[in-house]
C-alpha cells in the first residue's frame, strides 16, 4: 500500500488499521506488528482476510454439515463424508446458486431426493427437471424437509405401506409442502374456484372426493382457517360459503416459478418507466399518484414470486365537471374511430 499510495509505512499502517476498526477488513495481526511487516522489518506477508471471505469459508463448512444432516439417514458416516467430498470437488461445474453457500441446484435436489420415501424414489429425471422450474433455494428446501417430516408420520402416508404416498414429480408439481387443511395448495386453489359465493359441500366432492360429513368437517376448518366464511345472503336450508380476502388471494395464486430478484429489479425499474410515461403524456386522463411495493420483493430472498404492486390513480384534471367532460369526449372519439359495426353496438349500450 505504501508503494503504491506513494506514503511511508506508518501512514499505510495507520489507514489500515483505521480500515480494521471500521470492519471493513479484518487482519491476524496487532497493530505494532502491522507496522513493522509493512517497514520491511519482516519478510512474512500480511494477510488482510475480508469479511466476504471469512462469510465464504464459514459458508463451506455450514454446508457440509447440513448435507450431512439431511443425507445421514441410513447411511455410515463414511458413506456421507464421502458424498459430501465428492460433492465438494465437482463443485466447480455448475453454478452457484446464492445465497445457497455454495450448493448448486442439483446439490439442493439430492438433499430433497435422499429425504423422500425410498419406496417412492422413482422417475429422477422428470423430478429433476421440475425442480429446475421451480428454482427453489435455501430456505424453500428447508420448508419442503419440514414438510415431508410431517408428512411422512401422517396416516395417509403410513397406511397400506405408503401406498398413497405421491411419486416425487408429483409432491413437486402439486406443491404439497403448502398444504392448505391438508391438501395441495394447487388443490385447494381449484375447489375456490368452483365458485366465489355458493362453495358447497358438493364441490369438495368433486374436486377432493370427500363425502358426506368429512365434506361438511373440511369446509368448517377451511373456515377456520381463514379461507372462507358461511354465506347468509343466499335463503334455503343448503348451506353456502363465500371467500374471504385470503381465500380470493388463494383463488387467484398463479404458482409461477420464482424469478431471480436481477430480472425483479428489472421489470420493476420498466413499470416505472411506464409510469413516468403515463404521468407526462396528456393522452392519459389519470396520473399514477402512488406506487406500493410488498410480497416477497421485500425480503432478501434472492429469488422473489412476483411483484406484487398497489397503485393509487388520481385524475389530472382536478376539477370533476371538467374531468368528466374529458372523459365523455374521450369516449366518443373511440366510438368515431371504430368500424361502423363497432359503432352501432357501442351506440346501443350508450343508449341502454
Amino acid at each position: 500500500m505504501a508503494r503504491l499510495f506513494g506514503c511511508t509505512a506508518d501512514q499505510a499502517a495507520a489507514v489500515i488499521t483505521e480500515l480494521v476498526d471500521m470492519q471493513i477488513c479484518e487482519s491476524n495481526l496487532d497493530e505494532s506488528l502491522l507496522r513493522g511487516l509493512l517497514s520491511g522489518d519482516r519478510k512474512e506477508k500480511v494477510r488482510l482476510e475480508s469479511r466476504r471471505m471469512l462469510r465464504e469459508e464459514n459458508d463451506r463448512k455450514n454446508n457440509a454439515l447440513y448435507q450431512e444432516r439431511h443425507r445421514s439417514k441410513g447411511k455410515s458416516k463414511g458413506e456421507v463424508r464421502e458424498e459430501v467430498r465428492s460433492l465438494s470437488s465437482s463443485s466447480s461445474s455448475y453454478p452457484l446458486i446464492s445465497p445457497n453457500g455454495g450448493l448448486r441446484c442439483e446439490d439442493l435436489f439430492e438433499i430433497f431426493w435422499a429425504s423422500y420415501p425410498a419406496h417412492r424414489q422413482t422417475g429422477r429425471k422428470s423430478a429433476y427437471s421440475e425442480w429446475r422450474k421451480l428454482k427453489p433455494d435455501r430456505e424453500m428446501l428447508d420448508r419442503m424437509l419440514s414438510a415431508l417430516d410431517r408428512q411422512k408420520e401422517s396416516s395417509d402416508w403410513i397406511k397400506e405401506d405408503g401406498r398413497y404416498v405421491p411419486g416425487i414429480r408429483k409432491w413437486l408439481e402439486d406443491r404439497y409442502w403448502e398444504l392448505v387443511v391438508g391438501f395441495p395448495a394447487r388443490q385447494m386453489r381449484e375447489l375456490l374456484r368452483q365458485s366465489d359465493l355458493r362453495l358447497s359441500a358438493e364441490d369438495v366432492n368433486r374436486v377432493l372426493g370427500l363425502k358426506g360429513e368429512k365434506a361438511s368437517q373440511f369446509l368448517e376448518n377451511l373456515e377456520h382457517q381463514g379461507y372462507i366464511v358461511k354465506n347468509t345472503d343466499v335463503p334455503g336450508p343448503k348451506l353456502y360459503w363465500k371467500h374471504t380476502i385470503s381465500g380470493g388471494a388463494l383463488c387467484n395464486a398463479l404458482f409461477s416459478a420464482p424469478v431471480s430478484r436481477r430480472n425483479a429489479e428489472k421489470k420493476l425499474a420498466e413499470f416505472m418507466e411506464r409510469v413516468h410515461r403515463v404521468n407526462k403524456d396528456s393522452r392519459f386522463l389519470y396520473r399514477v399518484q402512488k406506487v406500493v411495493l410488498f410480497g416477497s420483493f421485500l425480503s432478501e430472498s434472492p429469488t422473489v414470486g412476483d411483484l406484487d404492486i398497489a397503485i393509487d390513480l388520481q385524475p389530472k384534471e382536478p376539477d370533476l365537471k371538467k374531468h368528466t367532460k374529458l372523459i365523455r369526449a374521450r369516449a366518443d372519439e373511440a366510438l368515431r374511430a371504430s368500424s361502423p359495426p363497432d359503432r352501432a353496438s357501442g351506440h346501443i349500450l350508450l343508449q341502454a
